[in-house]
């Protein structure tokens, strides 16, 4: 293909692509199929690769938005008086709807960010940058492989001196130490 800005060729790539979103970070996916012009460096994505990149960004938002604290977070109705419109035209309000607002689910419910809220009331878009300089990446998104830690799974035919070593996912519940024994 022609590329319409330079003139230059695009040539398929497969290989790790980053993306340095403005609200959540770096996004790495992994074996991303893309076609990059040689001249000026443009990228266009297939649609298999738009909808990874989309994936990796709303886990990596959920993540981020997670780490809050719930005191951080409002109601659609305390958003709703926050911007001193009812809740139906907060909850039509086609921008609200389509991200402008950083939202997330607590026991079924969809709360808000309040920041994010005050934000929107100010300028007319609630999004900020959620990660900071600071914080590190998790191991997810530099693809690194995790170690599957050993942790003890009690059976009911056995007793607690004989523990039973199982190789569980990333996240395990406790590791096995010297006081799981004491008793």
């Amino acid at each position: 293909m022609k590329c319409y800005e330079c003139g230059g060729t695009y040539s398929e790539v497969s290989a790790l692509l980053e993306i340095n979103d403005p609200f959540v970070g770096p996004i790495y996916i992994p074996n991303a199929h893309y076609y990059q012009c040689d001249k000026c460096k443009g990228t266009l994505y297939p649609v298999e690769t738009a909808k990874a990149i989309d994936k990796a960004r709303t886990k990596r938002l959920l993540e981020l938005l997670r780490k809050k604290p719930v005191e951080d977070y409002v109601s659609a109705a305390e958003a709703a008086d926050m911007l001193g419109v009812t809740r139906q035209a907060f909850n039509k309000n086609r921008r609200i709807r389509h991200g402008f607002i950083f939202q997330t689910t607590m026991s079924r419910t969809t709360v808000y960010l309040r920041d994010s809220v005050a934000l929107f009331l100010k300028t007319g878009d609630g999004r900020f940058p959620l990660r900071k300089d600071s914080e590190s990446l998790t191991a997810d998104y530099r693809q690194v492989p995790i170690p599957r830690p050993l942790v003890a799974a009690y059976h009911s035919p056995r007793s607690v001196s004989q523990p039973v070593l199982q190789s569980f996912g990333p996240v395990c519940q406790a590791r096995v130490t010297e006081s799981a024994y004491a008793k």
